[in-house]
């Protein structure tokens, strides 16, 4: 059965549990809800071992899906890896190690200790240093929804490609100046009725809005994209309320704070 509707929230460290704690087997392909197969996400049911589960709701299921790294990153990886065997880090033998690790890794998890005990310099830049630490990673869920309520999705959570939002007769806001994206171009399609979201993204990134109003509108500033940085493309529909997008480097709110 295709889901119709997902409520994203922030990976908690049990949940970070239960997921390692799913058999290789027990992992699927993932399918988009037209059902066209996503080659690159694998989904898995974790119900059974959450801790919460006995205090949901009856027939309530929790499905984990988890994004495989990007070429890009296996790709950098490798460059990292073949520099630090330049270098004199790492032998052949380990060079050929790690590269297979590489190349198996089904999550970001696994990719992510294969270089861990060595510095990035030389050949490889800054910006693909900065790649390493902003992109990645394994994104709860596809969307959030509120309907006469409200979301939240802000702190260290992982953006997937494609993000919908949906406010009807609610509100809620992303805030991703703290957030890991899978990709460097995301899509995230806004969708507010008599409602409002708010979307707050980081000062060096590019955006790109293409939503419509109809007695409502999209409010966003001017974007200049710095070398590297993500692409946030924001499309939707502000329908008797409004999409408000925000562009704060991460200081403002510790700032405001003191």
């Amino acid at each position: 059965m295709p889901c119709l509707f997902t409520c994203g929230r922030m990976i908690t460290a049990g949940d970070e549990d239960a997921i390692r704690q799913v058999p290789a087997e027990a992992w699927k392909p993932s399918t988009a809800q037209d059902g066209t197969p996503e080659t690159d996400k694998d989904v898995a049911e974790i119900t059974g071992l959450m801790t919460r589960a006995e205090n949901w709701p009856g027939g309530l299921r929790w499905i984990a899906r988890r994004v495989k790294p990007s070429r890009h990153l296996r790709n950098l990886t490798d460059k990292v890896l073949r520099q630090a065997a330049g270098d004199g880090r790492i032998g052949m033998d380990e060079l050929d190690k790690r590269l297979d690790a590489v190349y198996a890794a089904k999550t970001f998890a696994e990719l992510k200790p294969v270089t861990k005990d060595l510095p990035s310099h030389g050949t490889v830049t800054e910006t693909e240093r900065a790649d390493l630490a902003r992109f990645g990673g394994v994104a709860a869920s596809p969307g959030v929804f509120a309907f006469w309520g409200g979301f939240s999705r802000k702190g260290a959570w992982v953006v997937p490609p494609k993000f919908s939002a949906r406010a009807i007769m609610g509100g809620g806001e992303l805030d991703l100046r703290d957030a890991r994206f899978t990709e460097r171009i995301t899509v995230i399609r806004a969708v507010a009725v008599m409602g409002g979201i708010v979307i707050t993204v980081p000062d060096d990134v590019e955006v790109q809005v293409t939503g419509a109003g109809v007695m409502g509108g999209f409010v966003h500033p001017a974007f200049e994209r710095s070398p590297g940085a993500p692409v946030i493309i924001i499309k939707g529909l502000a329908f008797w309320g409004g999409v408000n997008i925000k562009r704060r480097d991460q200081r403002d709110e510790r700032d405001q704070a003191e």
